[in-house]
């Protein structure tokens, strides 16, 4: 009889086989990565402690490996970096080999330290400006309830702020610059006469009065005799110049508190429309102003307040034009 073979009897005798096979196997690969983690082990052993880009490997599967400072090691850097936070490689060399560490090591730890210390001062500018901002927004609101609250100090009405004309804002802008040119001319004025402008009067001696001869041949100017004045100004001399200046400053001053004051020094007219100089007490306050009145000399002064739309170096123009006003 025809008796088929066992198969258990076969599976048994290929078993062996098989476990042989699967152990070799396993053995080859076993070995062959007991020999890779020795050869990671051999370069990470070459790299210890080495930071930074030098250290990169290619390999993604090796495991970065980091290296913790001693506190003596740290508090030793901590001191050299207070006194110089930018070694050179010689002192990062020593510095290393007393330390007992690399000089790449070393190189990071100072980079590392000097990136903290720049993120603690910008820190703290950042702290400083956000209290200097909380501050400026507190004035802010003060000021704006302050404005809120204000009243017109001639009729003790409020105060419409923000709704100054454009013309308004600029005359209050250029009558502001003027006042402050007044001041820079009056302390030069005061520097070159060498004594305080506002004291009056500022004329040393009264000046003799002129003969008085204008003719006509260059209209206003050669009346009573002005002409001879008038060269006389265009080359003054060394001598001259002081009692010039002081002139000058008396002049300025004068027309400056002429139009500041108001009464006695001003009266008003009869139809309340014009304001009339009080003669009497311009002289008291000025008494050495140009001094005395020649013959046929007449005086005349006027005061007007108003807002003239105009660039001020034109008005002083027209004020200083004689022959309009004759």
């Amino acid at each position: 009889m025809f008796q088929q073979p066992n198969n258990n009897m076969m599976e048994g005798q290929l078993h062996p086989f098989e476990m042989t096979q699967n152990t070799s196997e396993s053995e080859i690969a076993r070995m062959r990565d007991e020999e890779f983690d020795s050869a990671l082990k051999s370069g990470s052993e070459n790299h210890e402690g080495v930071s930074g880009d030098d250290d990169q490997d290619t390999r993604p599967n090796k495991k970065k490996r980091y290296h913790r400072h001693t506190q003596h090691q740290i508090q030793e850097m901590e001191a050299f970096f207070k006194e110089c936070p930018h070694p050179d490689d010689k002192q990062r060399k020593e510095l290393g080999r007393v330390l007992g560490l690399e000089p790449l090591q070393v190189k990071f730890w100072f980079q590392n330290k000097r990136t903290q210390m720049k993120t603690q001062h910008e820190r703290q500018e950042n702290s400083q400006l956000r209290a200097e901002n909380e501050k400026l927004r507190a004035d802010n609101m003060r000021y704006r309830e302050a404005l809120s609250t204000a009243s017109c100090p001639n009729c003790g009405g409020p105060t419409a702020v923000g709704q100054m004309s454009f013309d308004e804002h600029h005359l209050r802008l250029e009558n502001a610059r003027l006042r402050e040119e007044i001041d820079r001319i009056s302390a030069i004025a005061a520097k070159y006469v060498g004594k305080p402008v506002v004291s009056y009067p500022l004329l040393s001696s009264p000046m003799t009065p002129r003969p008085l001869d204008f003719g006509s041949q260059t209209g206003s100017g050669e009346m009573y005799g002005a002409g001879e004045l008038l060269r006389s100004i265009n080359a003054p001399a060394e001598a001259d110049k002081p009692m010039i200046i002081e002139l000058a400053v008396a002049a300025m001053e004068e027309l400056v508190k002429m139009a500041q004051v108001g009464e006695p020094l001003w009266m008003t007219s009869l139809d309340g429309s014009t304001s009339v100089l009080n003669e009497e007490e311009y002289i008291r306050t000025f008494p050495r102003g140009i001094g005395p009145k020649p013959t046929g000399f007449k005086g005349e002064a006027s005061k007007e307040t108003c807002v003239v739309i105009m660039n001020h170096i034109s008005l002083v123009e027209i004020l200083m034009d004689v022959v309009s006003f004759l």
